[in-house]
């Protein structure tokens, strides 16, 4: 069973093939409080160009190719994970997802500076063994 979000990102996946400037309002109703959810800029003031589903390292996702001006021309590309997407409720997901993103970022964090704490107190033993014995020479 597709969920509406799937749904109505297919609709407007294949009408962005067809028509040059397609009704994403739906689309962008449903779509932008997950994107939100998901520490997401929403799509507000931007133009949707191309909507693809893709996988990378087996992780499925859609990736969106939006356009906007501001002071002047820019693209850019945003991916949401397909299982956000397939979620009964997205938003919840897509909470979730931003989480487990911010929990392993701050574990990397740790593990390097727990490496760094490491490297530093080695170097620190060394120079003081040869503070002593430069200390003992004299």
């Amino acid at each position: 069973m597709f969920t509406k979000l799937r749904q109505l990102l297919e609709l407007a996946s294949s009408d962005l093939e067809i028509y040059k400037s397609p009704d994403l309002g739906e689309l962008l109703e449903v779509l932008n409080p997950v994107l939100s959810a998901a520490k997401k800029t929403p799509f507000t003031h931007v133009t949707i160009v191309r909507i693809l589903e893709g996988t990378s390292n087996g992780v499925k996702y859609f990736e969106f190719w939006i356009e906007w001006t501001s002071t002047c021309w820019q693209t850019a590309e945003v991916t949401l994970l397909s299982r956000i997407v397939d979620a009964e409720d997205p938003v919840l997901e897509a909470k979730k997802v931003s989480l487990e993103e911010n929990i392993q970022v701050s574990e990397n964090a740790i593990k390097a500076l727990e490496k760094s704490l490491a490297d530093h107190q080695s170097h620190l033993v060394k120079l003081l063994k040869d503070q002593r014995e430069l200390l003992s020479c004299s």
